[in-house]
């Protein structure tokens, strides 16, 4: 324990000095533009002021050619940012297909960094956390692989191959390992409504979950009611997941029913969703007036429409489910430590391979 204690100590102070590090230019740079000249230039620094010089605000709006200097670093800033992205696209690409020298421990690297969040609020790791774990999800009902594509795995190319075993699934699951120490041990018995409320209680402090956490979570009684916020999915690989409607081939009103589903599916159809306590599912519905704004949740999940693209289910008709059952089992196996992830991945590939040969086959 009091080897604990000291590592939390040592770590909090790394923190603060380093947010001081990072914070302090930012702080001279606005405390400078309320100095007089002579202010700035006198050798011992002022750190701190009694009276604030506003002249040079007014300097700026009223002398200055302000709106070209903002323009100029519109437009510096957007080409520094769109050659960031590109880069840093190209970079990770890089990272998750290739092997290098030293691949692995960058790879760990970025991993242990975006891990900090976590390992801070999981009090195993540090006793001064206000919640007894950093992360919680629940596992029970097939939230295992959706871990595995949030973080960059994938089941099958657009050639229905499968596509897990390779660089990116290893790091993927390499990732949900590291993530499994800072949750409740029980994850991966909890089914929806558990995990929903073990989080409503303000048992961890993040938590991966369809939206429907947000009511548990402004219900009465929840002990984080108004304390949370809600972000896309790491990474920005939202999930996308929902139900079907259909008409049965012996159906009295086969017209009528179509018109049905058309209204039920529809951008003014989805605004029933909101007064049944449920969330549209259509980018347009969103548009309407006075909707993006009726729920904290909303602009979330406006951001995850924008940036979803892989499905909730592996797409391979007829065996759909029995591939889901087999990520699980796999993913679920490595968690335990029964097998490796290259082992599980390795496993995976070759049961796909199988069930879809299978299929071709009739």
């Amino acid at each position: 324990m009091k080897k604990k204690v000291i590592q939390t100590v040592i770590l909090l102070v790394i923190f603060i000095v380093l947010g001081v590090f990072f914070a302090f230019p930012l702080y001279w740079t606005v405390l400078t533009s309320f100095k007089t000249s002579a202010q700035v230039f006198v050798e011992k620094p002022i750190f701190f002021m009694d009276t604030l010089y506003l002249d040079n605000y007014i300097e700026i709006f009223t002398q200055s050619n302000v709106g070209a200097f903002f323009m100029n670093s519109l437009i510096v800033a957007g080409c520094t940012t769109f050659i960031s992205i590109v880069l840093s696209t190209m970079a990770g690409f890089g990272l998750c297909r290739y092997v290098f020298k030293g691949n692995r421990i960058l790879r760990n690297s970025i991993l242990i960094i975006r891990m900090i969040p976590a390992m801070i609020y999981t009090k195993s790791e540090n006793p001064d956390s206000p919640v007894d774990y950093g992360y919680s999800t629940n596992m029970l009902k097939g939230t295992t692989r959706l871990l595995f594509f949030n973080r960059g795995g994938d089941d099958i190319d657009e050639n229905k191959k499968p596509n897990m075993n390779n660089e990116a699934g290893i790091q993927a699951m390499n990732y949900i390992l590291e993530l499994q120490k800072y949750a409740p041990a029980e994850w991966m018995q909890m089914g929806w409504d558990e995990a929903n409320q073990f989080f409503a209680n303000g048992n961890a402090a993040m938590m991966e979950q369809w939206p429907g956490l947000w009511l548990t979570c402004q219900g009465e009684g929840s002990a984080v009611k108004d304390k949370i916020g809600v972000a896309v999915a790491p990474g920005k690989t939202p999930v996308l997941g929902g139900w079907g409607a259909g008409v049965a081939s012996d159906s009295q009103n086969q017209e009528l029913a179509w018109k049905f589903i058309e209204f039920m599916t529809s951008k003014d159809g989805e605004l029933l969703k909101i007064e049944n306590t449920m969330d549209p599912c259509r980018t347009s519905t969103y548009e309407i007036q006075g909707v993006a704004e009726s729920s904290e949740l909303y602009d979330a999940l406006m951001e995850s429409l924008n940036h979803a693209r892989t499905l909730a289910d592996v797409d391979v008709p007829y065996i759909s489910s029995r591939l889901c059952d087999v990520m699980e089992t796999h993913i679920q196996e490595a968690m335990e430590g029964t097998v490796t992830p290259e082992q599980a991945l390795a496993a995976m590939e070759s049961e796909f391979t199988s069930e879809m040969e299978q299929v071709a086959d009739e």
